[in-house]
């Protein structure tokens, strides 16, 4: 084997490390950022808004107020949030 056969195949061999060494680079990146938006998409996840006792109390004197004298303990309800005004729905059954 010459050495300009020699000098090619050692170039031809550099310039794939170089793409090699370019795509590793590229994909521990994208891990990363994988990584990160797992755990960003994990803490919306689990995040949970607690309403203080009083807003409770609150929330349960106002369903109490507003339920009809026929209530059925197997309808669907909706439960008020006084500090934001949202409502969240809830299923009762019996047990």
């Amino acid at each position: 084997m010459t050495i300009e056969e020699q000098t090619q195949i050692v170039q031809e061999i550099e310039s794939r490390l170089s793409v090699t060494d370019n795509l590793e680079f590229v994909i521990r990146n994208s891990i990363e950022k994988a990584e990160a938006l797992r755990q960003s998409i994990l803490k919306k996840a689990f995040e949970v808004n607690f309403l203080s006792q009083a807003e409770i109390e609150q929330c349960k004197q106002a369903e109490i107020m507003s339920l009809p004298a026929n209530y059925s303990k197997n309808t669907s309800r909706e439960v008020g949030n006084p500090s934001t005004g949202a409502g969240c729905q809830e299923e009762e059954t019996n047990r």
